[in-house]
């Protein structure tokens, strides 16, 4: 795929990013063959789930052919650790997504943002005005344009 100025897509990379070492999963491999080792890493837990999680987990599973509903218990129970009511809660599948949630109620097609590309799903849709030089990036914040150059 390649751009109106004709240039492949790694050549808009910063180079921070090129420069840094890719991800490794090799300490899952290492794990799995030494079951020995207890395992502290990727959010895993040292105890396996209880009875009546499994319970609930197949419970859940019974309703897999559903479509999900907005979680009114959910939201509710939440809201009043925090002294909220469930219509101050948001759900969503991790940060990332509740990001943009953020991001695609406060930020029109055309605004000027910063950062926003790396929680969208396109960054043609995140910033469809944005242009990026490889020598010299500039970008703006909103509400006020501030430029940043490297």
């Amino acid at each position: 795929m390649r751009n109106e100025n004709n240039k492949p897509p790694e050549d808009f990379i910063v180079p921070w990013v090129k420069a840094a070492e890719p991800y490794s999963d090799k300490h899952m491999d290492i794990a799995w063959e030494n079951p020995q080792i207890i395992r502290m890493m990727s959010n895993e837990n040292l105890l396996a789930p209880s009875e009546h999680v499994m319970q609930a987990i197949e419970e859940a599973a019974r309703l897999g052919n559903l479509y999900p509903g907005s979680g009114p218990q959910l939201r509710r129970k939440i809201g009043e650790l925090a002294g909220l009511t469930a219509d101050h809660v948001v759900l969503g599948s991790g940060s990332t997504d509740v990001i943009n949630f953020v991001v695609h109620t406060f930020i029109s097609p055309g605004d000027d943002s910063l950062g926003v590309s790396a929680f969208a799903s396109n960054a043609a849709e995140a910033a469809p005005n944005a242009s990026a030089s490889p020598s010299r990036p500039t970008m703006s914040a909103r509400p006020a344009s501030a430029e940043i150059s490297s």
